[in-house]
């Protein structure tokens, strides 16, 4: 799943499950079952993107964190170019 571009760094994928509906808690946690690069945690309850990034990001172990909605909003391929 991690195969692109690194830019030499370590990655991780850390997955925060606000309320979805759509079994994505499910399918991202089977998914990290087979790489231990993703993090997956559900919140009980919607709290809000607010709440959902300041979890992923108390779950990273890097000091570099790019929040990418399941929107597509920012094109990942644009990533290595940034870091």
């Amino acid at each position: 799943m991690l195969d692109s571009d690194t830019c030499g760094l370590d990655l991780e994928v850390i997955v925060v499950d606000d309320g979805s509906r759509d079994r994505s808690f499910e399918k991202v946690q089977a998914l990290s079952g087979k790489d231990s690069r993703i993090k997956v945690t559900q919140l009980e309850t919607n709290r809000g993107k607010g709440a959902a990034v300041r979890t992923g990001f108390d779950m990273a172990s890097s000091n570099i964190v790019i929040v990418q909605d399941a929107d597509l909003e920012y094109d990942p391929a644009e990533y290595p170019g940034l870091l």
